[in-house]
């Protein structure tokens, strides 16, 4: 027998077994659906974030007080140190950035508007700085503070629409713990910004208590010149700052993000998660491949007659495990594809309603080359078992 005629015979001997070779294929298909279905919402959220991120433009640093990895590989986070205003001013001065802002927060204070009130978390910013960073997204409505605008406040979309029983409007005066503030203006909904409200800096200061250092802030936002390497301004950066404190890059008492950096963390954490989902999906898959096993060590026991007459008219033992593989092969294969079309027809609903989901077509070949290669796993000591019959022995099986 050659390859083609060991698939016929093995396609014939499935057919004969129709009903336990298509239940045998349902397990593979939902073990791979639910492999591609939790892999394709890990790339989704993925390729979302970074859409998110990558939309605001890469040109960016931020300086944060504290190191959360001084304390080494080991231990709970360490965010110890303060960033203060003679940092922003001395990064002022480094080639490449084009505006920055050092910015603080009174944390959440009480925010209201006409008869209801919410907790709000409040930053204050140097307009001219931070004008640049909003126009990403730019505004739905008004304008962004000016430098000598302190009686101002421009919000996040949903605290404008949803955070009051009433929506809030440009013009409209709003409270900051008793505190009138006129709404300049609404930006448009965007993820980074919807739950923000901006005051000017100074304005801010009010709102902190008398006891804190008043040149103390909360981290600094900088902006490099388009189409420079930010890698390079930002070591520098580090270098003043760590200079200003005093300390060793090693010890520094700050860190700084960037786009690059962000996107570096974020290609880890999902990189992590879509190998965890996969090996949770994997189980359905290992329950779908004992399946396979188990038709096929019943279909051994079935056809030994079977095996011996093709034994005794000459089959060797090599024609008889190809022919179990095959029949293995083609449940995988079978059931790959059929895995497939509906993780990718799960995931197109996904996507109808919003969910993030991207089916790659890696993902897709992959899936069925696994299930291939299960259903091979799965049917080989089964087709072991059947080659090594004696014929005697298995033309006497009843």
């Amino acid at each position: 027998m050659n390859e083609i005629e060991v698939i016929k015979y093995g396609l014939e001997g499935l057919k004969y077994r129709k009903l336990r070779s298509w239940l045998t294929i349902l397990g593979v298909v939902i073990g791979i659906a639910s492999i591609v279905i939790l892999i394709a919402l890990a790339q989704g959220l993925d390729r979302s974030v970074r859409a998110q991120i990558e939309g605001f433009g890469t040109n960016f640093i931020q300086v944060l007080p504290g190191n959360p990895f001084a304390s080494g590989s080991f231990g709970p986070p360490v965010f110890k140190g303060a960033l203060f205003e003679q940092d922003t001013d001395s990064v002022r001065r480094v080639p490449g950035i084009i505006g920055i802002s050092s910015l603080v927060s009174p944390g959440f204070v009480n925010f209201q508007f006409k008869n209801s009130s919410y907790g709000a978390l409040v930053t204050g910013i140097e307009p001219e700085a931070f004008d640049e960073y909003v126009k990403t997204t730019g505004m739905e409505s008004g304008q962004f503070l000016k430098g000598t605008d302190h009686t101002g406040v421009v919000l996040g979309n949903r605290v404008a629409k949803t955070a009051f029983k009433d929506e809030v409007e440009t013009g409209k005066t709003v409270y900051i713990n008793d505190v009138p503030f006129k709404v300049r203006g609404i930006i448009n909904p965007a993820a980074s910004f919807d739950d923000d409200v901006y005051i000017d800096k100074h304005a801010a200061r009010q709102f902190i208590a008398d006891t804190e250092d008043p040149d103390r802030i909360f981290w600094i936002f900088i902006i490099t010149e388009q189409g420079r390497e930010v890698k390079p301004i930002a070591d520098q950066v580090e270098r003043t700052i760590a200079r200003n404190h005093r300390v060793k890059l090693e010890d520094k008492d700050f860190s700084l993000m960037t786009a690059e950096s962000i996107l570096a963390t974020i290609g880890a954490i999902f990189g992590l998660l879509s190998i965890f989902l996969g090996l949770v999906a994997g189980i359905s898959l290992v329950v779908g491949s004992i399946g396979i096993a188990n038709s096929m060590y019943t279909s051994v026991l079935e056809r030994t007659r079977e095996i011996g007459i093709l034994k005794a008219i000459g089959a060797k033992e090599k024609i008889i495990i190809q022919i179990f593989l095959s029949e293995a092969a083609i449940i995988g294969l079978v059931g790959g594809i059929g895995g497939v079309a509906l993780g990718l027809s799960v995931s197109w609903l996904f996507i109808q309603f919003g969910a993030p989901s991207a089916v790659s077509i890696e993902l897709v070949i992959a899936g069925i080359v696994i299930s291939v290669i299960v259903g091979l796993l799965a049917g080989y000591f089964p087709a072991k078992k059947a080659a090594q019959l004696e014929p005697v022995q298995a033309l006497a099986y009843e």
